[in-house]
């Protein structure tokens, strides 16, 4: 039933036709998921501050050494990471915006966490929008000696340090590297082993890389800061592994919990959807004042969009926000309170030649009159039009409190009063009321369908009155759920049970019923209905006996309900 509206809609515009998978269709759907991960689609998760900038006092600390990296609060921690990190991306794809940047944690000497690592890279090499860095969180601390836990990953960094940005043999390698079937034992205590793995990988500078292996002290204080930062920062043991998307925190992850290639996918589409895709469409918009055209890169903007998606995802969903306006001296209104102290504050965008801007208008005003209140109007204004998109006069009939006349009596009602109109133009008077309203014009000496003011002597008048309030709602068959069309619906009083009178539509159930304010008695009319079905349940209401339900009307927003029916038991027996 919930599919059916969006099913009906693809038909009708051709996105279905008579030879597709309705099944395929639905599931491809941007509002459905393939996976379920609890953890990824969970908002309650930890986030680290990427909010530093290297040029924030401690962002200027060597890496490679440890003892003055552990100094750094989280924060200084967190840029130096930025500013060192270099990334994996899809081939023939390094210069152009990733909004989505995942940092693996892992120990490359633990098979989980290789695992890890591959999975995020298989995910990359199919995704225009993610970039994988590699944090090392080796399982040995710097007063072990086992000099062969750290060999594969001081190995990677020699990689990565042969050249000033990640090429694609490097993603080559790292592939034949994460390769189970190697002996990991062999490459991480036979050097020669992992000289031959490094020839395999054609591009790389293999006799600079193991110029850089001769010295065994070489990439440890990197290592160990990296593990330093997992500790103070991530919360993460010596060799447990996690994920930091965006700032976002995932882990410590191990056994069951451990990413595949299916996690990271899932996990680009729920942050694509979440923040990075606005984000990315509005840095790519952006100039930076100031920046060089040799600083302002792709791997900038790709840092800028990550530092901003994680600013947002973990901000206080309750915190009050300041809303700044560019260039607000040519485009914003600001309506002070009528009274100094505590005001509400209103911040209004439109477009002022809309319809809407027809009804806050006048809404504002009131509100304005009736409590204290701070409005900043901000003026979202289409800049090119072929014609005025407006073709109505409007008047919003909202009085800030009752009136009364000279004598004391209430006076007859608030009113919408056109003045200088013009006077050759055939116009209509509607009313705009809300969808359960029914509202009727009950005296006009004048057509209000075809009015032209210069065939009119005076002025033209009319009265409207409140004459129903829907009661609307959707009915289906308790056991098929499908909506019982032709079925009759009766709702009156129990002195007069069948006042007003409905039948159930073929389209989604949809019936509608005239009330008043006041409690009703909703039943199946007695008949060819009654002989088929009985309600089995109504929404919002009490049950009355064996045949009807009581619906209460206590708003003037009109009541929507949702009605189950069952076979009764005449129509079973036959």
């Amino acid at each position: 039933m919930m599919q059916t509206g969006p099913i009906q809609h693809a038909v009708f515009s051709g996105a279905i036709y008579r030879y597709s998978n309705v099944y395929e269709y639905v599931m491809s759907q941007p509002n459905v998921v393939p996976r379920v991960n609890s953890m990824i689609q969970s908002m309650e998760r930890p986030y680290i501050d990427l909010t530093g900038s290297h040029r924030m006092p401690g962002a200027d600390v060597e890496i490679n050494d440890p003892e003055a990296f552990g100094t750094l609060d989280s924060s200084q921690m967190a840029s130096v990471i930025v500013k060192d990190l270099k990334y994996f991306t899809k081939q023939g794809e390094e210069l152009t915006l990733k909004p989505i940047t995942n940092w693996v944690i892992a120990d490359l000497a633990n098979k989980e966490g290789r695992a890890l690592v591959k999975a995020a890279l298989q995910q990359m090499k199919s995704s225009s929008s993610a970039r994988v860095g590699l944090i090392h969180n080796p399982a040995v601390t710097q007063t072990d000696h086992q000099p062969e836990a750290l060999h594969i990953a001081r190995t990677v960094e020699a990689v990565l340090a042969s050249k000033s940005h990640v090429t694609p043999a490097m993603l080559t390698f790292m592939e034949k590297l994460l390769d189970e079937s190697n002996d990991f034992e062999k490459l991480s205590s036979d050097s020669k082993a992992m000289e031959d793995l490094l020839a395999k990988a054609s591009g790389l500078k293999a006799e600079a890389i193991k110029a850089k292996l001769i010295d065994s002290n070489a990439f440890k204080g990197k290592l160990f800061s990296h593990q330093a930062f997992c500790k103070r920062v991530v919360n993460l043991q010596p060799g447990q592994a996690a994920v930091i998307t965006n700032g976002r925190v995932f882990g410590p992850l191990f056994g069951n919990t451990l990413f595949t290639e299916d996690d990271f996918k899932l996990l680009e589409n729920f942050d694509m959807d979440l923040y990075a895709r606005k984000v990315r469409d509005q840095i790519d918009e952006m100039s930076f004042e100031g920046l060089s055209a040799d600083d302002d890169t792709s791997e900038f903007r790709s840092d800028v969009i990550m530092k901003v998606s994680s600013a947002l995802i973990s901000r206080e969903k309750r915190s009050r926000q300041e809303i700044v306006f560019k260039g607000s001296e040519h485009s914003v209104m600001n309506i002070k309170p009528n009274v100094d102290g505590p005001s509400f504050d209103v911040v209004a965008v439109l477009d002022p030649l809309s319809q809407a801007a027809q009804k806050i208008a006048p809404i504002l005003a009131v509100f304005q009159e009736v409590t204290n209140v701070n409005i900043k109007l901000a003026m979202k204004s289409r800049e090119k039009l072929s014609e005025l998109p407006l073709n109505r006069f409007y008047r919003y009939v909202l009085e800030p409190e009752v009136t009364f006349d000279d004598a004391g009596s209430m006076a007859e009602g608030p009113l919408a009063l056109f003045s200088d109109m013009p006077q050759s133009v055939l116009f209509t008077m509607n009313m705009d009321t809300p969808l359960g309203w029914m509202v009727e014009a009950v005296y006009s000496p004048h057509d209000l369908d075809n009015i032209k003011l210069q065939e009119v002597e005076n002025q033209v008048m009319g009265k409207f009155e409140l004459e129903h309030i829907f009661i609307e709602g959707h009915c289906s068959d308790f056991h098929t759920r499908q909506p019982p069309r032709g079925l009759q619906f009766t709702l009156g009083t129990p002195r007069n049970p069948g006042m007003f009178d409905t039948i159930v539509m073929a389209n989604l159930g949809y019936f509608q019923l005239k009330a008043y304010p006041g409690a009703w008695s909703l039943r199946v009319r007695e008949g060819r209905s009654s002989e088929i079905y009985e309600i089995e349940s109504v929404s919002g209401s009490v049950k009355e006996g064996d045949t009807h339900f009581t619906v209460v009307v206590d708003s003037f927003i009109g009541k929507l309900m949702k009605v189950k029916v069952r076979l009764g038991l005449a129509s079973v027996l036959c």
